[in-house]
């Protein structure tokens, strides 16, 4: 007949080493026995037998042992020549356990214990900086462009992300923290408490453990759904045509009212729209629009019209990715300074990027525009800019 096999949650902190250690011991004089190398995300495994008195101890990893390595198999026969046996591998720990009431201690000096710990803190350190290097480049985007992530990604994303990278150097500083403490017990010639009472703040510890696991859920749950609502949005993206209502800017067919505005095929994705909306910033509309504006004397314009307009809730915001879009613009290849129109806006910008565009801002909204529409190199985005402006004063 198969052992009962249960998975338990450490209800204390993996480098809380007395306290994992007494909690070790407990299970076992409660017929709870650990099972060898069965550790999977924190989780532990116990088969249910007749009560033991057995005693474990939680050893630091030697230096540049990585999560999933086992001792050396020379120092797992030196240590079972003593009575204690290699049992599983636990965050920056080997556990151990002996079944026998007079075993020898693993280490008798104290001194040897905290220079130990020592590699331990510094396993510690080294997790902390890989956490926050990952953290860090999933953050990039906002380090390097923080006022656009926030007008596109919304405020659930970046609370989520705030939070997990508080919550991930919180748990590491405190890590490390505590291996200092027990270090300089050590040192002092305390030795550590193998039945030290865990079950006050196992609560606590359980709750702020599933709520980490949460909050990670959350962000990697608002990070991916964001990127495939995105990318939804550009695949089905509707035909400029069937905007309901009137666009919140001017679009080709308004810049010369007295032409007639003609779509070409095209199979980028010109002649779509794409409208979205977050908490930081309510409307943000992305028009695509390439074809030919035919005038009543016969002349044509042609070329491709690209807006993105954005509608955000202070202006301080549409100010700073104003900044951003130019500072950008910057570091292109082709891009170029233009003289900017006379327009009754509280900013304008113009430069050359392949096309001229234009940057308009007025309160909190901002609309950026390349106005590719062209005859005989003569290029209609003085026209736009001039009714764009007249549009939002009225606003």
């Amino acid at each position: 007949m198969d052992k009962k096999r249960i998975r338990r949650l450490a209800p204390c902190p993996a480098y809380d080493v007395e306290k994992i250690e007494s909690w070790l011991s407990d299970m076992a004089r409660e017929g709870m026995i650990l099972e060898k190398e069965s550790e999977i995300f924190g989780w532990l495994a116990f088969v249910k037998e007749a009560p033991q008195n057995l005693r474990y101890r939680l050893e630091p990893k030697e230096e540049g042992t990585g999560f999933a390595d086992v001792p050396d198999l020379d120092i797992q026969e030196l240590c079972r020549e003593y009575g204690w046996e290699y049992v599983d591998s636990y965050g920056n720990f080997f556990i151990y356990r002996s079944t026998r009431s007079d075993v020898r201690e693993m280490n008798t000096d104290l001194q040897v214990q905290a220079a130990a710990l020592k590699v331990g803190r510094r396993n510690s350190s080294v997790s902390l900086f890989w956490e926050l290097f990952l953290l860090g480049s999933i953050f990039t985007d906002f380090l390097t462009t923080p006022f656009r992530s926030l007008a596109f990604m919304g405020f659930w994303f970046h609370y989520f992300q705030l939070l997990t990278l508080i919550w991930v150097s919180v748990d590491s500083i405190l890590h490390w923290r505590h291996l200092r403490k027990l270090q300089k017990q050590l040192k002092a010639n305390i030795p550590l408490n193998h039945s030290k009472p865990w079950r006050k703040s196992a609560a606590f510890h359980l709750f702020s453990k599933f709520a980490y696991v949460l909050v990670i859920f959350l962000f990697f749950g608002s990070l991916f759904g964001s990127c495939a609502y995105a990318l939804e949005l550009e695949t089905d993206a509707p035909a400029t045509a069937d905007y309901p209502g009137d666009p919140p800017f001017v679009t080709a067919a308004d810049i010369l009212p007295e032409g007639e505005f003609t779509v070409s095929p095209s199979f980028l994705d010109y002649n779509t729209y794409v409208e979205t909306g977050t908490f930081f910033a309510p409307l943000i509309v992305e028009w695509n629009e390439d074809g030919e504006i035919l005038l009543p004397d016969g002349s044509v314009y042609n070329g491709v019209l690209r807006i993105t307009y954005y509608e955000t809730r202070w202006d301080w915001l549409t100010e700073g990715l104003m900044k951003e879009l130019y500072r950008e613009a910057e570091d292109q290849r082709h891009f170029a300074a233009l003289p900017a129109p006379e327009l009754d806006v509280d900013q304008v910008i113009c430069y050359n990027d392949i096309y001229p565009t234009i940057l308009i801002r007025q309160g909190n909204i901002l609309v950026e525009a390349t106005v590719g529409l062209s005859h005989q190199d003569c290029y209609l985005m003085e026209q736009w800019a001039q009714q764009m402006a007249e549009m939002l004063s009225k606003k």
